[in-house]
C-alpha cells in the first residue's frame, strides 16, 4: 500500500495564509457574536456551585463534588480552578477563547479529510461556531468542560487521519489520539455518540491514498479506529454501572434497556425522539434568528443585534470572496465533496444526540440544548453540503452561509443581552440583600414564592455573601421556592419542620420556623423586601407569600458584617453607590432595630436625592413604610403624614395599610400630644374606619 503524504496534495495557492487568516477570523466572528458582552456577564446556574466549592474547600474539593456524578471530570477545575479564581470576566473569556478554540480545531479536523477542500471546511467552521442550538455559552464556568471536551474531540479525530496518511509516526499519533480521547470521555459522556463517527471518517479520508480496492480501505478503516472503539465500549460500560451504583437513574439509558424489555414501545419513544430532534437540529431551532417578532423598531437593543448580525454577514462575505479560488485541477474535488460531506453530516447529527435519546431525553428546550451540543458541528456540514450542491457559483454559496452566519451572530447577541440582565438583577439583589442583612446566622433558609431571575438558583450566592465556613461540607443558607420545594401548609405553625437538601456532599439543614421571606417582584417592588409578619396586610404579596409570614424570623438578621471584605468583590464587583434601594433596605434594617434617628437620617438624604414616593424608581408604597414610621417616632408628624398621604395617592391598595400603621402609632401613645394633628390629618384623608 502506498499513500501520498498530504504534503504533496495540490492545495490553494493561498493555503499557508488561511491557516493563520482563518482562525483569526474566526476569533473575529467570536467576539461578534459573544464576546462584546462578555464585560458585562456574571455567573449563572451551576456556575456559582463551582465557585463556591472552590473558595470554601480547595480546588482539591472538586474531586469529592463529582464523586456521584463524574468522578473523572474534576481534573478540568483543578487545572484552570486556581488561575481563573472567582472573577466572572475570567471565566467568560475562557470559555470565550475555548468555543473558538473548538471551531478551529473542527476546521482543522474537516481538511486532515478533504485537505483540497479549503473553501468548504471554512464555510462549515464558521457556522459550527455560531450555530444557533446552543444558548448557555454565557453559563461560563460549568460549559468550560463541554468545550474543552469538544476541542479534545477533534484533536483526537485529527491525530487519527494524520496517523492514516504518516506511516513513520504513526504509533505515536494513534497513541496520542487515544489520550485526548480518554481526556474527553473523562470530562463528559456527551461525546460517546460521535466517537462512533471514527470508522466513516477513516472511510472518507482514505480516499486520498491509491488504495482502490473497496475492502482493502474498509479494512484499513477498522484497525485504525479499532482501538479508540474498544476505549469507547469499555467507557460506555463504565458509565452506564457507574451511573446505576451511584444512584444516577436519570444518567441510565432506560430506553436501551426498554428495547430489550418492551421493546414496540421504547422503539415508538425513540422514533419520536429522533424524528423531533433532528427537526429541530436541522430547521426549527433557526426559527429564533428570524421571527417576525423581532422586527421591533422601537428596541434599540433588537436594532443594535440586527446591525451586528448584517455587518457580520458583510464583513464574512467581503473575507470568504476575497479569498483566492482553488487551484486550476481542484475543481473536481469541489464537486465531489457534497456527498461525503453530507453522509459524515447525517451520521454525526443523529449519532451526537444518541446518548440523551438513550437516556429518554431530548435536546430540545431549556437545559437541554447542551445534548445538542455533539450534534452541532454535523448539523452544520449538512447545511454546507447542501448549499455546495444545489449552488450554482461561489459568490451564491458564499452569501447563503454568511448570511446565516449573520441571522446566528444577531441572535447570540440577543440571549447574551438577556444574560446580561439577569446578571444585573443578580447583582442588585445579591448587594440589596447585604444591605438588609449584613450578617445572617448560619442555618437560614431564604424563602421566595418564585425566582427571583432567570437563569439561576442563588443558594450558592448567597453563600458567597456572606463568610464561608472552611473546611466543613454543611451550606449555612439555603434558597428555597415556597409552594414547590417548601409546602406553607402547615410548616411554619410551632415548632416548625426540618428543611433538608444535599447538594453534591455539601448537606443543609434548619427549621422552617428560622426562615427569611423575601418578596423581589418589579413592578410591585423596585427593592428587595424581606418580609415580616407585620407585612400580612400587604396588597402585594400573594396568599402563599403570606401564609409563609409566620416562618419569617428577623432575628436572624445581624445588624454588622461578620468580617471586613464581604461580599467578596472578585466576585461580586464593587459595592454600587447608594440609590434608593440602598437606602430602604438601610433603613429597614434600622427601623428592625428600632434606631428611629437612623431612619431618619437615611430619610433625610434619600429625599435628598429626589426620590420621593410618586417618583419612577421609588414609587412603591411598601418601600416609604419604614421611613414613615421613623420620621414618627422622632416627632417629626409633619413629614411623616406629608409622605403617608403622597404614598397613598400613588397607590391606593395600601389605604388599609396605611391606616393601620398610624392605628399602631395610636395605640402605641406616640400621637398623644404633637403626634394628633398628624394622626387626626391622614385618618380624615384615607377615611380610615369608614
Amino acid at each position: 500500500m502506498t499513500s501520498r503524504s498530504p504534503d504533496l496534495v495540490r492545495q490553494p495557492r493561498d493555503a499557508c495564509r488561511e491557516n493563520w487568516i482563518t482562525p483569526l477570523a474566526l476569533l473575529a466572528a467570536s467576539v461578534l457574536a459573544f464576546g462584546l458582552l462578555v464585560p458585562f456577564l456574571g455567573f449563572y446556574w451551576d456556575d456559582w456551585e463551582t465557585i463556591l466549592v472552590n473558595r470554601m474547600s480547595g480546588a482539591a474539593q472538586f474531586w469529592r463534588y463529582f464523586r456521584g456524578t463524574r468522578p473523572l471530570a474534576a481534573w478540568t477545575y483543578v487545572l484552570v480552578g486556581p488561575i481563573l479564581g472567582a472573577r466572572p470576566l475570567n471565566w467568560q473569556v475562557f470559555t470565550l477563547l475555548l468555543r473558538w478554540a473548538t471551531a478551529v480545531a473542527y476546521w482543522r479536523f474537516l481538511l486532515s479529510i478533504w485537505p483540497e477542500n479549503r473553501r468548504e471546511a471554512g464555510l462549515a467552521a464558521f457556522l459550527f461556531l455560531v450555530y444557533p442550538v446552543f444558548t448557555q455559552q454565557s453559563v461560563s464556568v460549568a460549559y468550560h468542560q463541554h468545550w474543552m471536551g469538544y476541542v479534545l474531540y477533534f484533536v483526537s479525530l485529527t491525530l487519527m487521519v494524520e496517523a492514516l496518511h504518516n506511516s513513520r509516526r504513526k504509533g505515536l499519533l494513534l497513541s496520542l489520539s487515544i489520550g485526548a480521547q480518554l481526556l474527553h470521555l473523562s470530562i463528559f459522556e456527551y461525546f460517546i455518540g460521535v466517537e462512533l463517527l471514527r470508522p466513516l471518517v477513516l472511510w472518507f479520508a482514505s480516499a486520498r491514498q491509491e488504495v482502490t480496492p473497496t475492502h482493502k480501505r474498509l479494512r484499513q478503516a477498522i484497525l485504525f479506529s479499532a482501538p479508540s472503539l474498544a476505549v469507547t465500549a469499555a467507557f460506555s460500560g463504565y458509565r452506564i454501572i457507574y451511573s446505576w451504583q451511584n444512584g444516577g437513574a436519570s444518567n441510565a439509558p432506560r430506553l436501551l434497556f426498554g428495547l430489550v424489555s418492551s421493546p414496540l414501545t421504547a422503539l415508538s419513544r425513540l422514533l419520536g425522539l429522533v424524528l423531533q430532534d433532528t427537526a429541530y437540529m436541522l430547521v426549527t431551532s433557526w426559527y429564533g434568528t428570524f421571527a417576525p417578532e423581532l422586527i421591533n423598531l422601537r428596541s434599540s437593543f433588537v436594532l443594535i443585534s440586527w446591525a451586528l448580525a448584517a455587518g457580520g454577514s458583510v464583513l464574512l462575505t467581503v473575507f470568504l470572496l476575497r479569498l483566492r479560488p482553488l487551484e486550476t485541477g481542484l475543481d473536481e474535488a469541489s464537486r465531489r465533496w457534497p456527498k461525503p460531506a453530507f453522509i459524515l453530516g447525517v451520521a454525526a447529527t443523529l449519532l451526537g444526540s444518541l446518548p440523551a435519546w438513550l437516556t429518554d431525553r431530548s435536546t430540545m428546550g431549556g437545559f437541554s440544548h447542551r445534548f445538542a451540543l455533539a450534534s452541532m458541528f454535523g448539523a452544520s456540514l449538512v447545511w454546507v453540503a447542501w448549499i455546495e450542491w444545489f449552488g450554482r457559483k461561489n459568490a451564491q454559496k458564499v452569501i447563503l452561509v454568511s448570511a446565516l452566519v449573520g441571522l446566528a451572530v444577531g441572535f447570540h447577541v440577543r440571549v447574551g443581552n438577556e444574560y446580561r440582565w439577569s446578571w444585573i438583577r443578580q447583582e442588585r439583589f445579591y448587594w440589596q440583600l447585604y444591605w438588609r442583612a449584613p450578617a445572617i446566622l448560619p442555618n437560614t433558609s431564604i424563602l421566595s414564592e418564585g425566582d427571583v431571575f432567570p437563569f439561576v438558583r442563588p443558594t450558592h450566592a448567597i453563600n458567597l455573601l456572606y463568610l464561608e465556613p472552611q473546611g466543613t461540607l454543611r451550606l449555612p443558607y439555603h434558597f428555597f421556592l415556597l409552594g414547590r420545594e417548601v409546602p406553607v401548609g402547615g410548616s411554619f405553625d410551632p415548632p416548625g419542620v426540618q428543611l433538608t437538601d444535599s447538594l453534591r456532599g455539601y448537606e443543609f439543614e434548619a427549621n422552617s420556623r428560622d426562615s427569611l421571606v423575601v418578596f423581589n417582584n418589579p413592578p410591585a417592588s423596585n427593592c428587595l423586601w424581606v418580609l415580616s409578619g407585620g407585612d400580612r396586610e400587604d396588597p402585594a404579596l400573594s396568599d402563599t407569600t403570606v401564609r409563609a409570614l409566620t416562618g419569617s424570623n428577623l432575628t436572624r438578621i445581624l445588624d454588622h458584617p461578620d468580617r471586613s471584605g464581604y461580599p467578596p468583590q472578585d466576585v461580586f464587583g464593587r459595592e454600587p453607590a447608594a440609590d434608593w434601594c440602598y437606602f430602604y433596605e438601610k433603613a429597614d434594617l434600622a427601623r428592625q432595630y428600632a434606631d428611629w434617628a437612623r431612619v431618619a437620617d437615611l430619610g433625610d438624604r434619600a429625599r435628598g436625592r429626589g426620590y420621593l414616593p410618586d417618583e419612577t424608581g421609588s414609587d412603591s408604597v411598601h418601600e416609604w413604610l419604614p421611613f414613615i414610621e421613623g420620621y414618627s417616632h422622632v416627632g417629626r408628624w409633619e413629614e411623616a403624614a406629608q409622605l403617608t398621604l403622597a404614598a397613598e395617592a400613588t397607590d391606593s391598595r395600601y389605604r388599609q395599610r396605611l391606616c393601620v400603621l398610624w392605628q399602631n402609632l395610636q395605640l402605641g401613645g406616640l400621637t398623644a400630644e404633637k403626634g394628633q394633628p398628624a394622626y387626626q390629618e391622614v385618618t380624615g384623608a384615607l377615611r380610615c374606619g369608614a
